[in-house]
């Protein structure tokens, strides 16, 4: 079932707003991607909950730069200068993409996987 993803109207009705409309239009594939890895093996349903979980995750991973969370774990060197982002952090971009996510879809049947789930 294909299911309309979120808009920034919508956005903006749901009462949330942080985000410009650009933000959001670059954050939404990777939290459409997010939501549909932590809802599987549930489809989709265009609930307002799942919409919802969708907005949440556009702005985690806009506060990530719209990234992905490309960079996560990740470091560089150019010649002599290594910069590294360390294990010090207090939240990583998964944590935080999955508290949102989960904060959103909680007592939903999206999070169930079944007796015996992977999750």
């Amino acid at each position: 079932m294909e299911t309309r993803a979120p808009t920034h109207e919508d956005y903006l009705a749901a009462g949330r707003g942080e985000l410009s409309a650009e933000e959001f239009e670059a954050a939404l594939p990777h939290a459409l991607a997010w939501v549909r890895d932590l809802i599987f093996p549930n489809e989709p349903d265009g609930s307002k909950e799942w919409a919802q979980a969708v907005m949440a995750a556009c702005e985690v991973d806009a506060a990530y730069g719209c990234s992905g969370g490309a960079m996560e774990g990740g470091g560089f060197t150019v010649g002599s200068f290594t910069w590294s982002p360390g294990t010090e952090q207090a939240s990583t971009y998964r944590s935080d993409m999955e508290a949102a996510v989960r904060r959103e879809l909680l007592g939903t049947p999206l999070l169930y996987t079944g007796i015996g789930g992977a999750r």
